[in-house]
């Protein structure tokens, strides 16, 4: 049983760590889609981010963008009658976040795998527990 709990907490240490690293390689850029029809308007006076990649593909306007320093800015998408502002967050080690102190950044999509594995992993260790108990005896009260 304790071999069991020193495997999940390994498993769990690394993962923790490659998901660390996985967001701190992948976080330092950002890349937002805006429909076509509207106008972008971006100003970074302190020089937080630089827009790194401009491109179209069909319909809509894709950027790229790069961290600089720490900090805070805005994103300002004219949609016609109404803005939509988004915040964007530059943490001290230059992972974007976005509309949230803690918000999505690129790469973030990893902590929920890396859960979803330690999660399967536990339910295979209680799988096999409740197989072995279950040789020996179906009647016993921890198998109930």
């Amino acid at each position: 049983m304790k071999k069991n709990i020193i495997k999940v907490f390994i498993l769990t240490i690394v993962l923790m760590c490659f998901s660390t690293l996985f967001i701190l390689n992948y976080g330092k850029t950002y890349t937002i889609k805006i429909s076509n029809n509207y106008s972008l308007d971006f100003e970074d006076n302190s020089r937080i981010l630089q827009i790194i990649d401009e491109k179209i593909e069909g319909n809509e306007y894709i950027i790229k963008f790069k961290a600089l320093k720490p900090g805070k800015t805005f994103l300002l998408i004219n949609k016609g009658d109404y803005y939509e502002q988004k915040i964007f967050y530059v943490h001290n080690n230059l992972v974007i976040t976005d509309n949230n102190f803690f918000g999505y950044s690129t790469g973030s999509e990893i902590i929920p795998i890396s859960m979803s594995i330690i999660l399967i992993y536990l339910l295979i260790l209680l799988i096999k527990k409740y197989k072995k108990n279950i040789r020996k005896n179906i009647f016993q009260y921890k198998n109930i």
